[in-house]
């Protein structure tokens, strides 16, 4: 195809000609022909055809024909992908007679804020009991003290913007034409749009306080909650009385054993990806592209004319990659005169920090070593960073997010958690557009915003108890628990493979050869690849390779171990297998 400026008689023929062979080659093989907007057409072609057409003189570009879908923000239609049981509520209505399944649901969220309900609407200097409505019953702060009336220090409104996206998420209301400026379009909705919010803000600048959450807890039982999504990590004595409490896993370390909030009363939720990506390309001298991700919106030409330089500011290993993190590097960045960013991380390039209108991608350490080889290589090693484009249907996806803190139970290892996990990783949901941090330059604030987190993943599936909830009211908590987890989407199947690639890190200073043992439960096959490790000076962290396969379904979760062995050190790694996840 051509650009439209290049549709001269002579371009046109060309395009005739290559037309009319094709058709006597077969009745049907053009499909369509372009003459306005630029010149081209589609056609049927083998594989040896195409190649061959594209080395005519005059033809820019060949390439297959994508099949696109409608767009959507993703994460509830990803999770009905997932599984054959129906996640369908609508959003409040003024009818009482068009009123949703769910619409008499309320979930109470523990956070920093946005018939039967029984609680109140407290005011502050910037809040008023006004602003709650059928959607927005009623709202709650806590700041130590029992003073009556506005409170200059305190208030319900959400200052951090957090509780808004977490509250979005939950029970939003269908949003169509939501995007964060463009990226990941489509119609945004809450898990459960039918139900009611109460805001209950325990959680201030100066972080959030015990006192505050069990005030939080006892008044959501009075006010009459249904759910209750606490988004903290914290361990609490408390049994609440005939509501579900989905809590998400404390954001630390992704240890074996590092869960907290593992009572039995408590639904525990785990963060994963789903299967949208936000790709953002980088252009090497020659053409050559390598896959980023983050999201930018950077102003470079498409074409590598911009000097890349490697140095320790371009490149982190750092356990920190916070989109914090992120930006900070990037400020030292921009303070030395750079004009571009790439971030080495293979765990930021999973959540798609934001970079606003700074040019700049995250890369994964492997596709680092392709970039430094062309600048080690190359004498005046040139590069671009294109705009970030978001695609759907990506895999592997789900996958369990590298900040997500793992199980079994600490105290008790055969009590597995997490109990169900959800999207947390790269969620658009609605934000407060008063928010200029947030803003990219000569762009108003956003009024839809992309974060990632384990906050992220459990109003996902405070949502879904709402939703359960709202069609079985008898229903007790442990049963919502029940049904949940029992008709979440399994791991792991009879007679399929599972792979997970973990890494092992030799902390002494000698060289050191360890290989692998293998304990596993009759009915488990385990295979670790490669068995040997060599760690050399320069060879400090070796990946291998685990799959799993189980012959049948266990009728109980399976335990076992992998140990690496040097003759003298032994490194053991516990492992469960489980289908009921």
């Amino acid at each position: 195809m051509g650009a439209a400026g290049a549709s001269n008689d002579g371009t046109k023929n060309h395009q005739a000609d290559l037309m009319t062979s094709l058709i006597k080659r077969k009745k049907d093989a053009v499909v369509h022909s372009y003459n306005n907007g630029f010149t081209g057409f589609a056609e049927r072609l083998s594989e040896a055809e195409a190649k061959s057409i594209a080395q005519r003189p005059g033809v820019i570009s060949v390439f297959p024909d994508p099949i696109l879908q409608l767009h959507t923000t993703r994460s509830w239609d990803f999770l009905q992908y997932q599984t054959d049981v129906e996640i369908r509520s609508g959003p409040i209505s003024g009818s009482d007679n068009s009123s949703p399944k769910g619409a008499d649901t309320i979930i109470g969220i523990l956070d920093t804020v946005p018939s039967r309900w029984k609680g109140t609407c407290m005011e502050s200097l910037d809040f008023s009991s006004s602003k709650c409505n059928k959607k927005l019953v009623g709202a709650r702060f806590y700041d130590g003290s029992d003073e009556k009336g506005p409170k200059p220090s305190c208030s319900a409104r959400d200052q951090n913007r957090h509780g808004t996206h977490v509250a979005f998420t939950a029970a939003g209301n269908p949003v169509s034409g939501a995007s964060y400026y463009g990226l990941a379009s489509g119609t945004a909705k809450g898990g459960s749009p039918g139900s009611r919010i109460a805001m209950y803000r325990v959680c201030t600048s100066d972080g959030c306080r015990g006192s505050a959450i069990m005030k939080a807890f006892d008044d959501a039982i009075a006010d009459g909650v249904d759910v209750l999504s606490l988004l903290l990590g914290l361990s609490s004595g408390l049994e609440p009385e005939e509501f579900l409490l989905s809590v998400l896993l404390e954001m630390m370390a992704p240890d074996a054993r590092s869960v907290v909030n593992v009572s039995p009363w408590i639904l525990t939720v785990a963060a994963t990806t789903l299967d949208r990506d936000f790709e953002t390309y980088i252009v090497l001298g020659g053409n050559k592209l390598i896959k980023g991700g983050g999201i930018s919106f950077g102003n470079l030409t498409q074409s590598p004319v911009y000097p890349l330089i490697s140095g320790d500011i371009a490149k982190s290993r750092a356990n920190d990659v916070s989109e914090k993190n992120a930006r900070m590097k990037l400020s030292e960045v921009r303070s030395k005169g750079g004009i571009g960013f790439i971030l080495v991380d293979d765990n930021a390039r999973t959540v798609a920090p934001k970079f606003k209108s700074f040019p700049a991608a995250v890369v994964t350490e492997k596709d680092s070593n392709e970039i430094l080889s062309y600048i080690n290589s190359t004498k005046n090693p040139v590069a671009s960073v294109l705009l970030t484009v978001s695609i759907t249907k990506y895999k592997p996806a789900p996958v369990v997010a590298y900040f997500s803190s793992r199980g079994p139970s600490y105290n008790t290892p055969n009590l597995l958690e997490p109990d169900i996990t959800a999207p947390g990783v790269a969620i658009l949901a609605a934000w407060p557009g008063n928010d200029t941090k947030e803003a990219v330059v000569g762009q108003e604030p956003p009024l839809f915003n992309i974060i990632s987190g384990t906050s992220m993943s459990c109003p996902h599936v405070s949502g879904i108890a709402a939703f359960v909830k709202a069609q079985n009211p008898s229903w007790s908590p442990s049963a919502i628990k029940s049904a949940i987890m029992t008709t979440g989407v399994s791991n792991i199947k009879e007679n399929e493979t599972k792979k997970v690639t973990r890494a092992l890190t030799n902390v002494a200073e000698e060289e050191a050869t360890y290989t692998a043992s293998i304990k596993a439960p009759a009915g488990l096959e385990v295979q670790v690849i490669p068995s040997k490790l060599v760690f050399t000076n320069n060879s400090k962290k070796l990946r291998y390779e685990l799959s799993f396969k189980v012959s049948s379904k266990p009728k109980e979760d399976l335990f076992g171990s992998i140990t690496w062995t040097n003759g003298k050190y032994n490194v053991r790694s516990p492992y469960v297998v489980t289908t009921d996840l």
